[in-house]
């Protein structure tokens, strides 16, 4: 039997597989990070959770799979009430939702007539290879926006760090080392401890990618870039 030819692409899967090397999965909702790790055991894999908006829901899991979370600050806005917005949407010239109950003053439509008119043709093959394609389109994934109350999201990392989750934080999301500031100081005012906050940042960060040695805290002989503040780390600079 002739050995199959030597994949380089295969080949970079190897230390996923032996679990030397993390993979990291976007999530931010419990039904995303659920499946994330479900994923990884199927498979046999070693699971990062990037993002994780939400994540302070499926604390307990987290931290008893020991899987880490690389957890965004960027906390967006006070989500909407679906039945507000769709409110708002309505006027004079929308159309009406699925579902909507049509105003008392619409016409009676009865299985393809309409008051006054004559019956409506069937559709022709075009317009049911649009409805297809349609039907096709509909069934890709959307994104969700997150319904989590805006104080929910800032509660977010200190949740984790109590119950146990390894927590890293990110600029993901943020355009500034400014807002990147903000979030973090909102963040330690509702929760999460300054020393869990400098180790998210520092220590734990450089262990997370192996760079201890070299990285992570002030100590002789270590390459380090000092900036002396007036404040905490949840100061804003």
């Amino acid at each position: 039997m002739r050995m199959p030819p030597n994949d380089p692409l295969l080949a970079a899967l190897e230390p996923v597989l032996d679990k030397s090397m993390p993979v990291a999965f976007d999530a931010n909702s419990p039904a995303e990070i659920l499946r994330a790790i479900a994923v990884a055991e199927e498979l046999g894999l070693k699971p990062w959770i990037v993002g994780g908006t939400d994540a302070w829901q499926c604390a307990a899991l987290l931290a008893q799979k020991q899987v880490p979370v690389l957890l965004s600050l960027d906390y967006g806005t006070e989500p909407k009430d679906p039945a507000e917005s769709r409110r708002a949407e309505s006027g004079p010239g929308s159309r009406p939702r699925r579902g909507d109950s049509p105003p008392a003053s619409a016409p009676r439509v009865r299985a393809g007539v309409h008051a006054g008119q004559q019956r409506l043709p069937r559709s022709r093959p075009r317009d049911e290879a649009r409805r297809v394609a349609r039907s096709r389109h509909s069934l890709r994934p959307r994104p969700r926006r997150s319904q989590t109350p805006l104080r929910g999201k800032i509660e977010n990392a200190g949740k984790l760090v109590n119950a146990g989750v390894k927590v890293f934080l990110t600029t993901r999301g943020l355009r500034t080392a400014a807002d990147f500031h903000a979030a973090l100081a909102k963040a330690v005012e509702k929760g999460l401890t300054r020393d869990a906050a400098l180790a998210a940042l520092t220590g734990g960060t450089a262990q997370l990618f192996g760079a201890q040695d070299s990285a992570g805290r002030i100590a002789a002989g270590r390459p380090a870039y000092v900036t002396i503040v007036k404040g905490t780390s949840a100061t804003r600079i």
